[in-house]
């Protein structure tokens, strides 16, 4: 039966939804997403800096400003990061 405490307080293990675990739990998924985002702009935004790098690469090499050779020296530079 459901006397005393009621549905929400007969939760899990009969701590309900105001434990200490319960708190924790949620804190954690919240800190995982979080953290899941971060990276994800983060990594975004790094992607599109060495494409504008590599761009900016492409014109000076076709525009004869370097030579083959740094070109290359560059563009794996580059590709490392």
């Amino acid at each position: 039966m459901m006397y005393g405490r009621g549905f929400i307080g007969s939760g899990c293990f009969g701590y309900g939804l105001s434990s200490g675990w319960t708190w924790l739990i949620g804190i954690g998924i919240i800190l995982i997403i979080t953290a899941v985002i971060y990276f994800a702009v983060r990594k975004s935004k790094k992607t599109a800096s060495n494409y504008n790098a590599l761009e900016s690469l492409k014109m000076k090499y076709s525009q004869g400003e370097i030579t083959e050779e740094e070109y290359k020296k560059r563009k794996s530079i580059l590709e490392e990061k």
